[in-house]
């Protein structure tokens, strides 16, 4: 399991230490209330707030974590997902199309004052408006993968099937809409082989009766086949290495920022996957 060890002056992630921030934690992913990093309880879920030294003073993030011990009196917390966040400003009105300054905060009472909604998505999947949070989904692949402990996940993302005409085949039938996961599985055992430690056949149905369990409007589009059961591809180890290097081909980013997407956006991110299909 990969955490984050988090102290009050600094974060620690992957070695790069940046300084000069606090961290609180809202007790309740719903509620302003805050907690300090010694009141965090274990296995409590927070969402970070930040206040650092260049401006920002109690930002909520929208990181959403699990704290999952103590190393000393320095939590030990594990990413769970994004929050969906919407937050209001004030703008004026453009006077031109490229007018960038009508983007700065302005008086709500300026009569060419507008309200600006800025929206911060997690990952949704919603082929059908459905909106299944990142949340069920981990938690539905952990326990699908709970039925077999000789093996562990790595990494997943998963794509809507209207994303890419490769993830539906020719001989498909049904409404061709659907989830596709692709698994990156590792043995925990060197004499066990992966084809054999793990049944890809009974997977799909496992994943989609935990999503199901936690997600009663899910369970309701596939009961009346508006969606189709999911689909699972294993994927080798460079899958998400790939990956990664495509994201960092497309965006203006350094490498300590990357953070692989657990829903694939692009059907070049789906191209990527498939052809690491074991």
């Amino acid at each position: 399991m990969k955490t984050t060890y988090v102290s009050h002056s600094a974060i620690t992630i992957s070695g790069i230490r940046t300084k000069r921030k606090h961290f609180n934690f809202n007790r309740d992913v719903e509620s302003p209330e805050t907690a300090f990093l010694h009141e965090l309880e274990v296995g409590k879920i927070y969402e970070i707030v930040v206040t650092q030294a260049c401006g920002l003073y109690r930002y909520r993030m929208g990181d959403v974590v699990q704290v999952v011990g103590y190393f000393g009196e320095c939590p030990r917390v594990k990413f769970l997902y994004r929050k969906v966040t919407q937050e209001r400003t004030w703008a004026r009105k453009p006077k031109q199309p490229n007018d960038c300054s009508a983007l700065n905060p302005t008086d709500p009472l300026h009569p060419d004052c507008v309200c600006v909604i800025i929206v911060r998505t997690a990952m949704l999947l919603s082929i059908n408006n459905e909106k299944v949070s990142q949340a069920v989904v981990s938690a539905a692949l952990k326990e699908a993968m709970g039925n077999w402990p000789n093996v562990s996940l790595e990494h997943f993302c998963v794509a809507e099937s209207p994303l890419s005409p490769r993830l539906v085949d020719e001989k498909h039938t049904g409404c061709k809409h659907f989830y596709t996961f692709f698994l990156d599985i590792r043995s925990q055992s060197d004499d066990l082989q992966l084809q054999d430690a793990i049944d890809i056949k009974i997977l799909p149905k496992l994943i989609d009766d935990g999503i199901s369990s936690r997600h009663k409007r899910f369970e309701s589009e596939l009961r009346s086949k508006r969606l189709d059961p999911s689909k699972v591809f294993l994927v080798n180890s460079k899958a998400f290495w790939n990956l990664r290097q495509y994201i960092l081909r497309i965006g203006q980013i350094s490498a300590v920022q990357v953070k692989l997407p657990e829903k694939l956006r692009t059907p070049q991110m789906v191209d990527i996957m498939m052809s690491h299909v074991m």
